[in-house]
């Protein structure tokens, strides 16, 4: 089984989602985007916008703050590297849908259900 430190933010996710047949992702990992979600919740979308305008350079910086605002009302930001399996369903149906994936994945299959729980903490 791949263990994938997941429900983060959506490219990422992606990526992991990707790999489910691909080397384990490390408990170190999912400890840091742990941290980096705590970050995020602590300091708010504007710091968050002033930190990452510069992966948005033809972005202004109103635009790209208003942005993460509204992701941020939506509460769209995940707080913790867990994923339940209702949302590794929806994103599996979702890449099956769109015919990005010819399968479904199997979540036992993806997701190591230990990391980001806290219980290797």
């Amino acid at each position: 089984m791949s263990c994938l430190p997941t429900n983060t933010c959506s490219g990422l996710k992606i990526r992991l989602f990707f790999s489910c047949s691909s080397q384990c992702a490390s408990q170190p990992t999912t400890r840091a985007i742990a941290k980096i979600e705590d970050w995020v919740y602590r300091e708010g979308p504007l710091l968050l916008a002033g930190t990452a305008r510069t992966f948005f350079p033809d972005v202004p910086l109103d635009l790209l703050t208003r942005s993460l605002q509204r992701y941020w009302d939506a509460g769209l930001w995940a707080r913790h590297p867990a994923m339940s399996r209702a949302g590794f369903d929806r994103l599996g149906q979702s890449f099956h849908s769109g015919g990005v994936l010819s399968r479904l994945p199997k979540f036992e299959d993806c997701v190591d259900a230990n990391l980001g729980s806290g219980a290797e903490d």
